[in-house]
């Protein structure tokens, strides 16, 4: 299966190793642009490299900031990433998304 994310924009929490920065290579495989974030801008540009080398051509950027927390993830909204088509993807490993109940 082909899956086509050209046009979206995906933002992958903990993605500068392991689960998270595979992930990130998946979705820019797959066309997206893809915001990776780890805790130090050192890694986050580390792991930038490494998915271009990866998938070349890839429009990758990063955000360092710890998004385990509301306070890491205070003002990171506006980072100035457009999610492009249909509205962004978000990969969130540890990042509180949202959470609702489920239903009984």
């Amino acid at each position: 299966m082909r899956i086509d994310l050209s046009g979206r924009t995906a933002v992958v929490t903990g993605s500068t190793a392991g689960i998270g920065f595979a992930s990130a290579v998946g979705l820019a495989g797959a066309g997206a642009r893809v915001v990776l974030n780890g805790r130090s801008a050192d890694g986050v540009e580390d792991a930038i490299e490494r998915l271009r080398a990866a998938v070349p051509g890839a429009d990758a950027g990063g955000v360092a900031a710890d998004l385990g927390g509301a306070g890491g993830a205070a003002g990171r909204s506006g980072s100035g990433a457009s999610p492009g088509r249909g509205g962004p993807v978000v990969c969130s490993r540890r990042a509180p998304v949202g959470t609702r109940e489920a239903p009984d």
